[in-house]
């Protein structure tokens, strides 16, 4: 489960993205099996569940709070791996910070609908 500071922190990232219930919600899909979560102390959080588009199962990135420079980048070979592995036809993710408008075509994601004021950005892999 989650430690005090690993939960302060998805708690913080919560309340600053206008989801106050992130971290109750991220809880209960842990303990249920129905979230995963990746974590090493040096380099971050990596939250996953699974996600559903036009009958295919996607890999949802529900939270990800990094520690080190270049997380994305040195990562996401990591978590596209996870997903094919897991069955997934693509990696979602969802933010309400603008500057991944910019970033995410580096990685090959393409913005999708907007979901409930997120930016939803999609990735087939």
């Amino acid at each position: 489960m989650l430690t005090r500071k690993q939960a302060k922190q998805i708690k913080r990232l919560g309340d600053t993205s206008d989801y106050p219930q992130l971290l109750t919600n991220v809880e209960k899909a842990l303990s249920s099996g129905k979230a995963k979560a990746f974590i090493d102390d040096s380099v971050g959080i990596v939250i996953t569940k699974p996600t559903f588009r036009d009958g295919s199962m996607g890999m949802l990135v529900w939270v990800a709070i990094g520690y080190c420079c270049n997380a994305i980048s040195r990562y996401l070979p990591f978590f596209e791996l996870i997903a094919i592995d897991s069955g997934c036809k693509f990696i979602e993710f969802r933010t309400r910070r603008k500057g991944f408008k910019r970033l995410a075509p580096t990685f090959n994601f393409k913005e999708a609908r907007p979901s409930d004021g997120f930016f939803v950005f999609t990735k087939e892999v």
